[in-house]
């Protein structure tokens, strides 16, 4: 006697039909936003240390500023990046909020102090760090993620 299988049988992956793969994707996107900005800032965040009056002195910035904003930056980009592990989803929605809110500060800072006047990303004469787009674009992700905290 032989098997047969239903079509729902030979469509699963991962114990999941596929009709049920897009809805399974979109409650899991929320990482590749988590993901795509913690790892902006940690990496900044990390990078800093190791040249703190280095960083201080090109932004014309005390050295416990900069030390305070490498961490910031580091806790910031973990918080938002782990909010989602936490069981609490009380505490889910408070370390995304907090995660955000230490970095808001940051990004507007480097908005007015560094891109300031031009929008490409594109280093010229003028801003040879770069224009603002991507920073702007990371201020309203940001934005985002302290406005919808753990619902992401």
């Amino acid at each position: 006697m032989t098997k047969t299988t239903s079509n729902t049988e030979n469509n699963k992956c991962c114990g999941i039909t596929s009709c049920q793969l897009p809805s399974c994707i979109g409650k899991m996107s929320h990482w590749f936003l988590r993901i795509a900005i913690a790892s902006v800032f940690i990496f900044h965040g990390v990078d800093k240390f190791p040249k703190i009056d280095m960083v201080a002195q090109m932004l014309d910035l005390p050295p416990l500023l900069v030390t305070i904003i490498a961490i910031l930056e580091v806790a910031g980009g973990l918080f938002i990046l782990l909010a989602p592990l936490v069981p609490k989803d009380s505490i889910k929605g408070m370390l995304t909020r907090l995660g955000a809110l230490m970095l808001i500060p940051i990004i507007i800072a480097a908005i007015g102090m560094v891109h300031w006047g031009q929008w490409t990303f594109m280093a010229t004469e003028t801003h040879k760090m770069g224009g603002m787009e991507f920073q702007f674009t990371l201020l309203m992700i940001l934005l985002f993620l302290f406005a919808r905290g753990k619902n992401v």
